[in-house]
Formats: structure tokens, C-alpha cells, sequence
């Protein structure tokens, strides 16, 4: 059976399949600076989850700056925030979550996780569904 298809064929089949993983236009990069802490680039449409990191020390700052909102429709963002949780990440089940804090779409924002201790953790990145986009620089450590 599959030796009759053509690459042709599968070609489409990879296109196909491809498409719907290109139209999110969320993103999360981030990169380790020699401060041992992390800056990021965010572009949020909806929700988004970083990257799965390891933490030393008690307490984890997150400082969001150069905010901005766009919107592809002419309405106005549904608020003007977006929300941060933070994760610890578990080998043997379900990962345990956290917290939750409030940063703004527009200005710079600053808040600490207390309490966290070592050990593996990520973000996830949450706004309404809006038609707006937030873009941000993270920076935590």
C-alpha cells in the first residue's frame, strides 16, 4: 500500500499537517545571561509555556519590560493584563503549580515567586483571547 504512494503525495501529507502548527503566532525564546538569570522574548496571542528551567535559591523574580499591544481587529484589548504561572516541574506526575501574578500589557512590571527552593520550574503565559497580541522582554532570575 504505501509503496505506491509518490513524494508527490507525502509531500502534500507533510504540508498539510505542517500548516496548522505554523498559524501560532505566540512565541517564547530565551537566553542565559552571565548573571545566571534569563531574558526572554514574549509574544503572546493566547497562552504560551517556556521553556522548563533549573533554579537555585529561595525566591524567583520575573520583571516584564517594553510592553506592547496589537491588535489585528479595530477593538481594544479585553484588559490590560496578562497573567504569569509558575510551574515546578515533576518527573513522576502531574507538576505542581505555584502561583499566579498579574503583569501589565503596557507598562513595566515586577513581581517575586517567595518561597519556590531549588529545583525545576517554567512559566505559562495566559491573556484573553482577544485578537490582540502582547509582545514583552522578560527577565527573571
Amino acid at each position: 500500500m504505501f509503496k505506491s504512494l509518490n513524494r508527490v503525495t507525502v509531500a502534500s501529507l507533510l504540508i498539510f499537517v505542517a500548516i496548522p502548527m505554523m498559524t501560532f503566532a505566540h512565541s517564547y525564546t530565551s537566553t542565559l545571561t552571565s548573571t545566571h538569570s534569563y531574558t526572554s522574548t514574549l509574544t503572546l496571542d493566547y497562552q504560551v509555556n517556556g521553556a522548563v528551567r533549573n533554579y537555585l535559591g529561595t525566591d524567583l523574580t520575573i520583571q516584564t519590560y517594553g510592553n506592547s499591544v496589537k491588535c489585528t481587529t479595530a477593538k481594544q484589548p479585553e484588559n490590560d493584563y496578562f497573567f504569569v504561572d509558575l510551574y515546578r516541574f515533576s518527573d513522576w506526575g502531574p507538576d505542581d503549580f505555584v502561583g499566579r501574578i498579574k503583569q501589565s500589557r503596557q507598562i513595566e512590571g515586577k513581581n517575586t515567586f517567595s518561597n519556590v527552593g531549588a529545583g525545576k520550574y517554567y512559566f505559562s503565559f495566559q491573556k484573553a483571547d482577544d485578537s490582540c497580541t502582547v509582545r514583552a522582554n522578560i527577565k527573571y532570575n
